[in-house]
């Protein structure tokens, strides 16, 4: 049970074609409603069919709706992506663009998934998917849910949260999806959140204090940090003063110092206009690159003229790359020991697995120096990314070469005297190709090319082994 598609083309490759794509904005996602339509009408391999359908889906959840739109058709069509049966990749992109559409239809399909996930998840037996892929399948139901904004959608939220059965994971986390909204014109939904936060309260019995659950309140808490109502902030207080030094008494203490920072009581999306369907992001965003896509993630702040700096971490939790941006442009980068623009490309030449923190800064607070502009830079990174795997062909990572006396020639675009010369120096010494872009401040692209010129032209051959071992 794989979660993924099978014969889907290089990964990073396919994220640059989709934010060269977005860049269209409506045309683009007119054509991928267009084309999903026809997908279904597709006969051929039914695998690739899924990973076309993945990439229509996911443009349709970049790029807005036009103003007054009518979300039905789409609703309907991403409805048939979200069966179990389906490959878990496109399964996963149709929940994300259903938990966007606020249509009463939306709400139907996502809480008949809710209820399948469950069920699958409880008994698990000829399951489509594993259960941590149904997990994630699950946490986006939820998330979706709560982004509909109505009652209904959110006491389904609060209904599944309150489960707190094994299979089904750690339920009263997935309650933090409430945490944005204001929940004071459900006041029955409210007293049932207090009196679980209550219950979930450490107690102390001959002196010890007893759990219930090590994270629920710090769960309930936040699920209720946006609700302006007199019950939540005298909960709030009891919370905050009996419990000082613990993570939920803090973010309760935290909620009353901006009780006056978010409006109170919003009028209930049921009898209202739907809040924008993709908001900017935000301070403190953070996630897994597997699941967001760099290019994804830089286009999105970009396009959002977004302030601050962007940590990239290895699988490890190791710093690998970091960026700052201003205005949604991009000032300084450091990856290894390269600088602008090269360290940009680096990124896209060799994407890792990883997770990405983003935090905002004023702008004043960035350096005002060179800019460049991410969409400049997503091109060049894919022509780049292209070209690089012509040259790893003729010059593979462990390859040892070896200088056939002829002289070496620049290529046309080539103009860094000083780069050509460390290269040719680190090959005379029996550098592979992989130890020449270690020691060599520039991106793989530029090494690579470099090297497959000097081979193709001859003044370079490929050996077995080096003549000598370098000290």
């Amino acid at each position: 049970m794989s979660s993924n598609v099978p014969s889907e083309p290089d990964r990073a490759k396919r994220r640059l074609w989709l934010a060269l794509l977005e860049a269209h904005g409506l045309p683009a996602r007119q054509h991928a409603l267009d084309r999903l339509e026809a997908s279904f009408a597709d006969a051929g391999n039914a695998a690739h069919v899924a990973w076309l359908q993945r990439n229509f889906v996911y443009l349709l959840h970049r790029i807005r709706p036009a103003e007054g739109d009518d979300p039905l058709r789409e609703v309907r069509l991403v409805a048939r992506c979200t069966e179990m049966g389906l490959p878990a990749p496109l399964v996963r992109e149709g929940l994300i663009d259903l938990g966007l559409r606020h249509h009463p239809e939306a709400e139907v399909v996502l809480r008949a998934r809710l209820e399948q996930i469950e069920k699958l998840l409880e008994q698990p037996g000829g399951a489509p998917h594993d259960a941590p892929e149904l997990l994630r399948m699950l946490a986006l139901v939820v998330s979706g849910l709560a982004r509909q904004g109505t009652t209904s959608a959110r006491r389904t939220v609060v209904e599944h949260g309150l489960k707190q059965r094994p299979a089904l994971g750690d339920t009263l986390e997935r309650l933090g999806e409430l945490g944005g909204y204001d929940l004071a014109a459900d006041p029955e939904t409210v007293d049932k959140l207090l009196g679980v936060l209550r219950a979930q309260l450490p107690m102390r019995v001959l002196g010890l204090s007893i759990r219930r659950h090590e994270l629920g309140p710090q769960h309930l808490v936040r699920a209720l940090t946006s609700t302006r109502c007199e019950p939540v902030r005298a909960a709030f207080e009891d919370v905050a003063r009996r419990f000082p030094t613990e993570p939920f008494g803090q973010a309760a203490a935290t909620a009353l110092q901006n009780w006056h920072k978010i409006p109170a009581a919003a009028p209930d999306p049921e009898v209202s206009s739907p809040p924008p369907a993709a908001p900017a992001p935000a301070a403190g965003l953070a996630g897994d690159l597997e699941v967001f896509g760099l290019p994804e993630l830089l286009q999105t702040l970009s396009q959002a003229e977004s302030s601050g700096r962007l940590l990239l971490r290895d699988r490890a939790g190791r710093p690998a790359a970091e960026l700052v941006l201003r205005k949604g442009e991009v000032r300084e980068a450091r990856v290894r020991k390269l600088a602008l623009p090269d360290a940009f490309y680096q990124l896209l030449e060799t994407p890792q697995p990883g997770t990405f923190e983003f935090n905002r800064l004023p702008v004043e607070s960035v350096p005002d120096g060179d800019a460049y502009n991410v969409m400049g830079l997503l091109m060049e990174g894919m022509r780049r990314y292209d070209e690089l795997q012509r040259a790893r062909v003729l010059a593979p990572d462990h390859t040892f070469l070896r200088s056939t006396g002829n002289r070496p020639s620049p290529p046309a675009e080539e103009t860094d005297g000083g780069f050509i010369r460390d290269l040719w120096r680190q090959v005379k010494d029996g550098r592979t190709p992989s130890q020449c872009e270690e020691a060599i401040a520039a991106d793989a692209y530029r090494i690579r090319s470099l090297l497959a010129h000097w081979l193709a032209e001859g003044s370079l051959t490929a050996v077995e082994a080096p003549d000598s071992v370098p000290p």
